[in-house]
């Protein structure tokens, strides 16, 4: 690709709560990458100077790295926000810092953008540490990934997810404000439904990253996060929920599902019931959801 012809792109990676050998990882994924022109912003959200020190002596010989300390621990989303307001690039990009790209990721992307698109998402493989060998998988199956998705569509499923798999102009990214801090879980949901509103989003359904599941610290294993998220959700798009009865019924099914993790089972019935009232016909499914383990 043309150095001289390609937008700059801004890599942004929060941290907290990681080793320095999994951030650089993350770091070295980006480094590699085919795409000639990106800039790489590590926000440091940790509060423990160890880990923060450990870092800065990580990163001492890899100059393309912009390290920012955030003065306190405001979380993930606070901190892409300040990522996103130090970042010079017309694309930005997210890299969790427990996750990694494959080299043509953000190349390929580059390449799907047109000038009514503010998002481009794209296909990935989940990695599971917590099995020896480590369980690998798609991120999204075949019939579950879309090359294009509505607000419509994303109100009723999240058919994106994690961040990882982002990029995203940074125009539309300061028109809607950023990230919405509130958020313990979600919030990529959220991101992308708001994003929606204002232009295309399309996606690649190729395999550009690695998302790790493992035994340490992950706010994607927490129902409690993510009942947050969905309460959230409800709260902020209430308008629409309300005058589109499958996506509030879709909706209503995964807070019963967190509730039921959560061991809140009077308001998990709850929720199951005020689903299967608006459409009775997705009772089944309902069970199913609520049968579901997964804090997600």
């Amino acid at each position: 690709m043309d150095r001289k012809n390609s937008p700059l792109v801004s890599v942004i990676i929060p941290t907290a709560h990681r080793s320095s050998f999994i951030i650089l990882r993350a770091i070295f994924s980006v480094l590699g990458q085919n795409y000639p022109v990106f800039e790489v912003i590590l926000v440091d959200d940790n509060t423990e100077l160890s880990l923060s020190s450990e870092i800065k002596a990580a990163l001492k010989n890899i100059p393309q790295v912009k390290y920012i300390k955030n003065i306190g621990s405001h979380g993930a989303c606070a901190a892409r926000n300040v990522g996103i307001s130090c970042a010079k690039g017309e694309l930005i990009a997210f890299l969790d810092d427990d996750d990694e790209w494959l080299p043509d990721k953000i190349e390929r992307q580059v390449k799907a953008f047109t000038q009514d698109v503010v998002l481009v998402y794209c296909n990935g493989w989940r990695v599971d540490d917590r099995y020896n060998p480590p369980l690998i998988m798609p991120y999204r199956q075949k019939k579950d990934f879309f090359l294009s998705v509505s607000y419509e569509s994303l109100l009723e499923k999240n058919h994106i997810g994690t961040t990882t798999q982002l990029l995203v102009r940074k125009s539309a990214l300061e028109q809607i404000d950023g990230f919405d801090t509130r958020f313990l879980a979600r919030q990529d949901y959220d991101l992308c439904l708001r994003l929606a509103k204002l232009g295309r989003t399309v996606g690649i359904d190729e395999f550009l990253f690695r998302h790790y599941l493992h035994n340490g610290e992950q706010i994607s294993k927490s129902s409690k996060a993510s009942l947050n998220g969905y309460l959230l959700i409800l709260e902020k798009y209430q308008k629409d929920l309300q005058s589109n009865t499958d996506s509030l019924c879709s909706l209503f099914f995964k807070i019963a599902r967190m509730h039921r993790l959560q061991c809140h089972v009077l308001k998990s019935v709850y929720y199951y019931l005020r689903a299967v009232f608006l459409v009775p016909s997705r009772w089944r499914e309902g069970l199913d959801e609520l049968n579901n383990q997964k804090p997600v």
